[in-house]
């Protein structure tokens, strides 16, 4: 099957490397600023010669919301976790898509159609069904063009998505439909086999239908294992209990507390003094930290930071710059000193902590060797030789700029730094009109489809080389519409390596999670998104 016209998936949200380095320092969530930490909240009073209640004590920051059709942080899609319940979930481990609010589906068409059973006796935390058509809502209002929700192009190729967004008037997407209480139908505009694994996004969730409001901020009705007490207020701890009604297996943790910290680093000394359970590293002391409480919560994310030459730019289209560029840069001084150890040098697109990785992607070229790259750039016309930088400005933004320029310069490239503020930046971006470009890619689910597709496929709007190859195409396509995982995964790690032959783009580092938990917490994992399930969580004693 050819290109049509649909791309995939759009998160159209690819970091600037400014946003992306801060968010990372701060634990995936706002710029930092004053320290703001909320009042502490204890368990209620026990009584005598019961046991106390086990609360497990996070640090987070300020949700904007907990309404999967507005999750936009890092930090709201990780308390919304614990909330919601979508379709599937993650297995910790191997990422493996595992059923939660459905307990099976059947994938019929070619992958075109999926036939979901939802979990009998699960209901919303107010005690009403969870039913079918409760996606439908849910998913219709996530998609719906006048509420600009940050996740809706996860339903992009949902049939009907194009008309939806057209015509506000329709009242749900075509493709979805629930025949009765306990079964959804989805249908897809493409064959997409893995459709399922996208479906654990906290976005996707179901909530009661007919939500909307202020309720919907405040006060979310979830229908995962907490729910949450009180309403959500700025700047104030986040408490959610266990919820008595759930369907699935429960938790053994009776209460979870987010405290709210603006600067996280301030939740270190607390959690240093048994005040908090789980805590982002400060980057200053992630390798003592490491040592004492352990890796558990410093894992390679499937984020990753990259440059790329602009394809449409006939100086900046030759193989031997980007292979060049490739070999100059020095990934493990970016990842010490750019970003002091919160990331690790990147061999490849896709990183180890995703199904399909295939160890150095890049086949040698993500190896600095400087006499290498010196003499690819000798064999570059000298016009070629030249070129900006173009990245967003901040702290961490100039540090990588003069770390690439010093590098590249070494082998021969002219290199013009070029700090653009972050709207005039993502228009450059939307112009066309960048050279060499600096981004972060964050994937939305755990697949290698999810950096592949948006960064290399034509179609793509994410797509900020311009690279355009029909070949790499059909490989990508192909990928996408084989209905074996094991296939599927080999296909992408080809797709992959034939990307990196061509270099439209140099990836320099994959981050890591920086989070620590203390010792008494049992079966604590990150998986590659950054997000951990607090349901899967004992406290020791």
């Amino acid at each position: 099957m050819g290109v049509g016209a649909q791309g995939p998936p759009s998160r159209a949200r690819a970091l600037p490397v400014a946003i992306a380095a801060l968010s990372l320092l701060v634990g995936c969530t706002t710029p930092p600023g004053d320290p703001r930490a909320g009042p502490t909240v204890g368990p209620a009073p026990t009584p005598t010669g019961t046991p106390a209640p086990s609360v497990l004590r996070v640090a987070a920051s300020d949700p904007g919301s907990l309404d999967p059709r507005d999750l936009d942080s890092h930090d709201d899609l990780l308390l919304a976790s614990q909330l919601f319940d979508g379709l599937v979930a993650y297995r910790p481990g191997d990422a493996a898509v595992v059923p939660a609010a459905a307990r099976s589906w059947e994938v019929e068409d070619g992958g075109r159609r999926f036939v979901f059973h939802l979990r009998p006796g699960a209901s919303f935390h107010d005690g009403t069904p969870v039913r079918s058509r409760d996606f439908v809502a849910a998913w219709s209002r996530l998609a719906d063009p006048l509420a600009a929700a940050p996740f809706g192009f996860l339903l992009e190729r949902v049939q009907g998505y194009q008309r939806f967004q057209r015509r506000a008037t329709e009242p749900t997407l075509a493709g979805l439909r629930a025949p009765n209480d306990r079964t959804l139908e989805v249908r897809l505009s493409q064959p997409w086999p893995d459709f399922v694994s996208v479906l654990g996004h906290p976005a996707l969730s179901p909530v009661p239908a007919g939500t909307r409001g202020p309720d919907a901020d405040l006060r979310p009705i979830g229908n995962g294992p907490y729910r949450l007490v009180g309403e959500l207020l700025p700047g104030e701890p986040i408490v959610m209990e266990r919820f008595e009604g759930y369907a699935g297996t429960s938790s053994e943790l009776d209460r979870l507390e987010f405290r709210v910290f603006e600067d996280p680093d301030e939740a270190w000394p607390e959690f240093l003094a048994g005040e908090l359970d789980v805590a982002p590293i400060p980057a200053a002391v992630l390798p003592e930290a490491r040592s004492r409480f352990g890796d558990a919560g410093v894992v390679t994310l499937a984020r990753l930071l990259y440059c790329g030459f602009n394809q449409l730019d006939p100086r900046l289209r030759w193989r031997r710059l980007g292979l060049a560029a490739s070999l100059a840069a020095d990934r493990g001084a970016i990842a010490a000193e750019v970003y002091g150890g919160l990331a690790e040098p990147a061999t490849g697109i896709v990183p180890p902590t995703l199904p399909g990785y295939r160890e150095d992607a890049c086949q040698g070229a993500c190896t600095r060797d400087e006499e290498r790259a010196a003499r690819l750039v000798e064999a570059l016309p000298r016009r070629s030789r030249s070129f900006a930088l173009d990245y967003a400005r901040s702290d961490v933004g100039e540090a990588l700029a003069e770390a690439l320029r010093t590098q590249l310069e070494g082998v021969g490239l002219q290199v013009r730094p070029r700090p653009h503020p972050e709207r005039e930046y993502r228009a450059l971006l939307q112009r066309e009109r960048e050279e060499f470009f600096c981004l972060t890619w964050i994937a939305d689910y755990p697949r290698q489809q999810a950096l592949l597709e948006p960064l290399f496929l034509s179609t793509s709007p994410d797509n900020h080389t311009g690279v355009s190859d029909a070949a790499l195409d059909r490989m990508l396509i192909r990928a996408r519409e084989e209905p074996s995982a094991a296939a599927r995964q080999e296909l992408y790690a080809e797709a992959e390596e034939a990307a990196l032959r061509r270099m439209p783009l140099v990836p320099l580092v994959w981050f890591r999670s920086h989070l620590a938990a203390r010792p008494d917490v049992e079966g604590f994992a990150v998986d590659p998104l950054g997000l951990f399930d607090a349901a899967r969580l004992r406290l020791a004693g």
